[in-house]
């Protein structure tokens, strides 16, 4: 087993089995044992710490260049591709497509292993995420100091108007929905037409808008199709539609690690944007539109070095 299998299993214990772990652990040690104190202890900071959700304040460049980021990166591979400057007196709303199973191409913006720093000088990338991943021990601890922040309207206001330019917020819109749909071949659906908040943000904070796809992400996993009306496609919808979480019938390398196929995350051209603090719907729509017609170019011109050529965009 090499050493980049090892820490994905590694992460994904952390991320996906050790939270749960501790919601069980925790009242456990407070109610049965003499380590109450430290649990008292942490639940206060966490109380107390409680908006570094959406005002990040403990980013660190050290975590963020960790050599194990590096083995994450090796077991694809995956790599960062610039296709245009980046001026760090602005701020931006970059959005990744697809979103796939796992946002492999993430790791170029949550850390430095693709170099993200080198390639665009001045700029501090933010990844949005769900806020379950920055409420829970431990991966809250691991998020936050690699920039991570809720997807909400507070970390928009705080990253892109309390700043001064140079911070990129990274968001992946299709969402839940988009993660469900994935599917192996050469058409990819984005669920984008309806995906306007992004924009609306980017607009009233002034904020340029920038594509960036990830070849390969929605190949990662080998998705299951689900039986219309079974119990698990209910299940499934339910906890989408309520929990914004997915309920996943997929498989990978060792059942759960994603497979090792090369990943590449090309950013594209920004679309600089006018500070507009109540924008109408048609100037969302206006922006909107050129923003997916930029992202079509972006795929159309690269495909045929990172994907294939026979490879097609769905918006749904």
């Amino acid at each position: 087993m090499d050493v980049g299998t090892v820490a994905n299993i590694t992460l994904a214990a952390i991320w996906f089995v050790t939270g749960p772990v501790a919601l069980v652990l925790m009242p456990y040690l407070l109610f049965y044992t003499s380590y109450y104190p430290y649990v008292i202890a942490y639940w206060l900071w966490c109380l107390y710490d409680r908006h570094t959700k959406s005002r990040i304040k403990r980013r660190s460049d050290w975590f963020r260049k960790l050599f194990v980021w590096d083995y994450l990166r090796d077991y694809y591979p995956c790599k960062l591709v610039k296709t245009a400057e980046l001026d760090p007196s602005r701020n931006y709303v970059i959005g990744l497509h697809p979103h796939g199973i796992s946002v492999a191409g993430g790791l170029n913006f949550a850390t430095e292993t693709g170099g993200f720093s080198k390639k665009f000088p001045g700029i501090r990338p933010f990844v949005l995420v769900h806020e379950l991943l920055l409420l829970f021990v431990p991966s809250r601890e691991i998020a936050v100091p690699l920039g991570f922040s809720s997807v909400a309207k507070a970390s928009f206001q705080y990253l892109l108007q309390e700043r001064d330019g140079g911070n990129a917020i990274v968001l992946v819109p299709g969402g839940v929905k988009e993660m469900i749909a994935t599917r192996h071949g050469n058409n990819i659906d984005l669920f984008l037409k309806n995906r306007k908040g992004f924009v609306r943000e980017a607009l009233i904070n002034g904020a340029s808008l920038v594509p960036a796809f990830t070849f390969g992400e929605h190949e990662l996993y080998i998705a299951h199709d689900v039986k219309p009306g079974s119990l698990f496609a209910k299940l499934q919808k339910l906890i989408s539609q309520y929990l914004h979480l997915p309920l996943l019938n997929v498989t990978g390398k060792y059942m759960f690690l994603p497979l090792q196929k090369p990943i590449t995350t090309v950013v594209g051209t920004p679309i600089h944007i006018e500070r507009n603090i109540a924008p109408t719907k048609a100037e969302i729509d206006d922006l909107h539109s050129k923003y997916i017609q930029n992202l079509v170019d972006l795929f159309e011109t690269q495909k045929g070095n990172y994907g294939g050529k026979d490879q097609k965009l769905t918006f749904l």
